[in-house]
């Protein structure tokens, strides 16, 4: 079931979109949040990474950011792009990699843009007029202006997380939707990555973080 398309969700985000807006900060809200109740596991260790992204520079950002933020809980990770340098792998290509290099995890991320709109509400503000007398001579002076309420147009980017184990019998154990308004770069990526997936994933006692 999407959540993100009941309207008790929609309307969460959009009012996180105008607090956002208001604030000048970006939106971001995690959703759609699953896991296998019947998985035990003191937490993976080995990893295989997939970024699905046809950029090629942001497949291994965001590889990249999971590599890193991995590396707080003990797991070794290879990113997909440093075996798969040119294009995405197949499923049989995983799997053979799985079988090959012994990972017990694959997390899989991939992106869905859902265009929506937003609602700005109106405001008043101050501009000056300049007008000429009959004389000749200008004057300029200072008027209100009402501006109206508006629906203004907008895309949620929606990253969607996959954790597969590998383990008999191999299937997904958990599943988590990241939903941000924000510009993607590398910071947010790392914050995306960090907060929003890894977070959840340790909560999900998937992932065990280690001391510092």
């Amino acid at each position: 079931m999407r959540v993100f398309h009941s309207p008790l969700w929609r309307g969460t985000l959009m009012a996180t979109v105008l607090a956002a807006a208001l604030s000048g900060c970006a939106a971001t809200q995690t959703g759609n949040m699953w896991r296998d109740s019947t998985f035990q596991s003191p937490g993976f260790k080995n990893m295989l990474v997939i970024a699905m992204r046809k950029d090629a520079t942001r497949r291994r950002m965001w590889e990249d950011n999971f590599a890193l933020g991995l590396a707080n809980y003990g797991v070794k990770v290879q990113m997909s792009y440093r075996v798969w340098p040119t294009s995405l792998p197949d499923t049989a290509a995983v799997i053979e990699a799985v079988r090959r290099d012994g990972y017990d995890g694959v997390l899989v991320s991939h992106r869905e843009d859902v265009k929506t709109e937003e609602w700005v509400p109106g405001y008043t503000k101050r501009e000056s007029v300049t007008t000429q007398s009959w004389s000749g001579a200008y004057y300029t002076y200072w008027t209100d202006v009402e501006v109206p309420d508006r629906m203004e147009p907008t895309t949620v980017l929606n990253y969607k997380t996959h954790v597969w184990t590998t383990a008999e019998p191999a299937r997904m154990v958990w599943s988590g939707t990241v939903q941000t308004t924000d510009a993607i770069t590398d910071n947010v990526i790392r914050q995306l990555v960090e907060k929003n997936i890894l977070g959840e994933m340790e909560k999900a006692k998937l992932l065990t973080k280690l001391p510092k």
